[in-house]
């Protein structure tokens, strides 16, 4: 009985595999929208219309995937704040920098003078009031400083950070335009096999009926074909609502109401790895959010190190001025 179970548990698994095998291979190698709507481009109608739309053939190339994903990324408030900041970090880059360069310094003085000769024998000649013309030009350039080096690597780190930042609000943004551009196509096409559906419901419904009032049919199919229209008409408004709200939440990002729109297809997104653990390895390496949030660590070890360099000089200067002043006393 043993080996009976185990030969039939091992046949039903093999029937399994053998299925999804086939399965799979059925399924076609490029599946897009289109396949389902069968035309590479849809109709948008207005969103608070309750009726379905006549079929008109569609004219001209309308907006497509990548059109959204540009508009939505002028559009977005979040992608403004996100360059402003690193904007905001470059110039503080800037900053740190200069204090690593050599200081210049000029002084220029004029004004009356009188000279006294301490020898009395000698008779003074001439007049003895002249005016005096300095100019002094000075260029100051310490070997290494050690603080001002490490607060600028702290600002070269926020910049990074902020940069990397960017680059994640940036694709945050244009994966929330490509949700809002599928869920409009599979919305509208749900909505157009909606529509169908009813069409159906009701030409059935009004054979029925036609047939009830002759005495063909029998008032329980009649409502049985009601039910079913009423139900249709149930899930087309559930449908409708779905559509509004994914138009309306494609106009909040892009600013724009379609018209048109070329079904996008799987192609266009990125690949992803076979299975969850190549997706964990992904993200701990190549997350945005991950990698800045390591570069603002390093500014912040930066900036630590920068001031216990600076308290270590003010130790080191006070210990110097003790000195001096004990040996000027001495």
């Amino acid at each position: 009985m043993q080996k009976f179970s185990t030969l039939k548990s091992s046949a039903c698994l093999l029937a399994s595999c053998a299925f999804i095998t086939v399965a799979s291979a059925q399924l076609p190698a490029k599946f897009r929208l289109a396949d389902l709507a069968g035309s590479d481009l849809i109709d948008l109608p207005n969103v608070e219309s309750d009726q379905a739309p006549a079929a008109t053939p569609t004219i001209g190339k309308g907006m497509s995937l990548p059109d959204f994903v540009a508009l939505s990324l002028q559009q977005s408030p979040q992608m403004r704040q996100s360059l402003a900041q690193f904007e905001s970090a470059e110039a503080r880059v800037g900053m740190s920098r200069a204090d690593l360069l050599p200081t210049a310094s000029v002084r220029i003085a004029k004004g009356p003078e009188k000279s006294e000769s301490t020898v009395t024998a000698l008779p003074t000649t001439g007049t003895n009031k002249h005016t005096y013309y300095t100019r002094t030009m000075r260029l100051t350039q310490p070997v290494f400083n050690v603080p001002v080096f490490k607060e600028f690597d702290s600002s070269r780190q926020t910049k990074a950070a902020s940069s990397l930042r960017l680059q994640s609000m940036r694709e945050a943004t244009s994966l929330a335009a490509t949700k809002a551009t599928i869920d409009v196509a599979v919305a509208r096409i749900t909505l157009n096999f909606s529509d169908a559906q009813l069409e159906q419901l009701n030409k059935i419904l009004t054979y029925l009926e036609a047939r009830a009032s002759a005495g063909a049919s029998s008032q329980a199919d009649l409502e049985r074909a009601r039910t079913r229209v009423l139900n249709a008409r149930q899930t087309r408004i559930e449908q409708q609502t779905n559509y509004r709200n994914a138009m309306f939440e494609l106009d909040r990002l892009t600013g724009v109401i379609p018209t048109t729109l070329h079904l996008p297809f799987l192609q266009l997104l990125p690949a992803l790895p076979d299975n969850y653990g190549q997706i964990r390895q992904y993200v701990k390496e190549q997350n945005l959010d991950l990698l800045a949030l390591r570069k603002d660590i390093s500014a912040q070890r930066s900036l630590v190190s920068a001031e216990h360099s600076k308290s270590f000089y003010c130790l080191v200067n006070s210990c110097l001025c003790m000195f001096n002043k004990r040996t000027e006393g001495c």
